[in-house]
C-alpha cells in the first residue's frame, strides 16, 4: 500500500485493508470515505487496520555501535 493510498484489496489475502484515518473520516455520515466503505463492506471480505511500520526498528544500540567501531578500528 502506498502511503497516500487509504485503502487497498488484497486479492491473494481475501482481505481488505484500511488506513487509520480513512476509518475514522469513514465513520462520519455523507462524506466520500463513508460511501467508499459501505462499497467495500459489500465485497464481504474481512477488513483489518494497516498496521505501520516504524523506522525505529533498525537502530543499533549503543553497545552495537560500539562493537561496530572497535571492529573497523582492530581491521586497520
Amino acid at each position: 500500500m502506498k502511503k497516500n493510498q487509504q485503502y487497498e484489496i488484497n486479492f491473494a489475502n481475501n482481505t481488505v485493508i484500511v488506513t487509520k484515518a480513512f476509518l475514522q473520516a469513514a465513520s462520519q455520515t455523507d462524506t466520500p470515505e463513508f460511501n467508499q466503505m459501505l462499497k467495500l463492506r459489500a465485497l464481504n471480505m474481512p477488513i483489518t487496520v494497516r498496521e505501520i511500520r516504524r523506522k525505529s526498528d533498525n537502530r543499533w544500540s549503543y553497545a552495537q555501535m560500539e562493537n561496530y567501531i572497535d571492529s573497523r578500528n582492530c581491521s586497520h
